[in-house]
Formats: C-alpha cells, sequence, structure tokens
C-alpha cells in the first residue's frame, strides 16, 4: 500500500507552507525530494523541536514509495509528536500518518507470511512436478516392458498352439498305428485256428517191431 504524496501534501502543506519555505529541510519535502529531506532533517537537530518538520519528516520516512522509507523511523518521530500532548492539527495528522504506518507494517507481515505460504507452494509445485516426471518415466518404462511382455506372451501361446497340434497329430498317429497293430494281431489268431494239425511222417523203426509169429529168435 503506497501513500499517495500528492494527497499528503494537499492534506498538510497548506496549513504549513507560510514561513517554512525558506528552510532547506521545507523546500525539499514540498518538491517531493524526500531523500534530500531526509538528509536535511538528520543534519538539523534543531528540527525536532518543530511540531510541523516533525510532521513532514515521519512522512518521508512513512512513504514506501520514498528512497527514504524507514517506518521505524516514521513511527518514533511520530509518536514523539504526539506524546507532546498539544492538540492541534498537527497531532491529528500525526495520528493518521501513525495509523496508516501501522496498517502497512500489518499488511508487510501479511505479506511476508504469504510470501513464504507462496514460496512453499512453489518449492511443492516443483516437487510434483519433478514426482510427475519421474512416474511419466516409470510409466513409459512399463508400457515398454509391458508391450514387451505382450509380445512375449504372444509368442508363447502361438508356440503352444503349435505344440498342441503337433501333440494332436502325434496322438493320432500313434492311435492309427495301434489300429494296425490290433488288426494285424486279429488276422494272426484267425488264421492259426483254421489249419489243420500236420500229420506224423516218422518211419516206423524194423528193429522195434516184433514179427507176427514170434520168431527172430
Amino acid at each position: 500500500m503506497k501513500i499517495s504524496r500528492r494527497l499528503v501534501l494537499a492534506l498538510i502543506v497548506p496549513a504549513f507552507a507560510a514561513g517554512c519555505a525558506s528552510r532547506p529541510f521545507h523546500d525539499h519535502f514540498e518538491a517531493g525530494r524526500f531523500d534530500e529531506a531526509r538528509r536535511a532533517f538528520e543534519a538539523d537537530p534543531s528540527l525536532l523541536q518543530d511540531d510541523r518538520a516533525l510532521l513532514r519528516a515521519a512522512i518521508v520516512y512513512a512513504d514506501p514509495g520514498s528512497p527514504a522509507h524507514d517506518p521505524e523511523r516514521a513511527r518514533e518521530l511520530l509518536i514523539r509528536l504526539i506524546e507532546r500532548g498539544e492538540e492541534g492539527a498537527n497531532a491529528r495528522h500525526a495520528r493518521w500518518v501513525l495509523a496508516f504506518v501501522d496498517e502497512l507494517e500489518r499488511r508487510a507481515v501479511e505479506a511476508r507470511a504469504l510470501q513464504v505460504r507462496v514460496d512453499s507452494l512453489i518449492a511443492r509445485i516443483a516437487t510434483l512436478e519433478e514426482e510427475s516426471r519421474s512416474l511419466q518415466e516409470l510409466i513409459a518404462r512399463e508400457r515398454r516392458h509391458a508391450d514387451a511382455f505382450r509380445e512375449l506372451a504372444e509368442r508363447l501361446e502361438a508356440e503352444l498352439r503349435r505344440a498342441e497340434d503337433e501333440l494332436r497329430g502325434l496322438q493320432e498317429n500313434l492311435r492309427q498305428l495301434k489300429e494296425v497293430d490290433l488288426q494285424r494281431l486279429g488276422a494272426r489268431g484267425i488264421s492259426g485256428a483254421a489249419a489243420p494239425a500236420p500229420a506224423d511222417t516218422t518211419p516206423e523203426d524194423s528193429t522195434t517191431t516184433r514179427p507176427a509169429n514170434g520168431s527172430g529168435q
């Protein structure tokens, strides 16, 4: 939140312009040369006794856009002016400026807290982005592996089908061979039962034949 220099000057300068323009501090202040006004104020200790100079110096330090911005110094000068106990335009303006300084400080604290949160969120986002990239790389690798496994499974399945077809072919061949063997065995059994027993053609031994009349002794 930036204090409006024109607004401050419009509120304060008309009340104090008479008799002040000849002094360097007031000249710099009215010209908006706040850095030069700060140096002139700090170089002249007598201005601490001048309520108008105190108020103007406090404005120089309170303005966030001023190169002399120093809220603590502004607060110190404003409290010094208010504690003098004099009620008038200077004291009223001092209270307004002090409220402004306090509000600026409150907002600055909030802004710092928000900045901490923003920095934390930025770091968290960077971490999540890195994790996301790593996860995407992992997914890509897993997809490549899945594609390789699928291709391998398809090859193995094709080989299995070929092996099953070959096994069925072999089983069919074995069945046919068994049928042929059974047919052969059956044919042999039938032909063996129909064949007659062969005749005994062994010649009779004459030496063992006894004569019919009982001679031979």
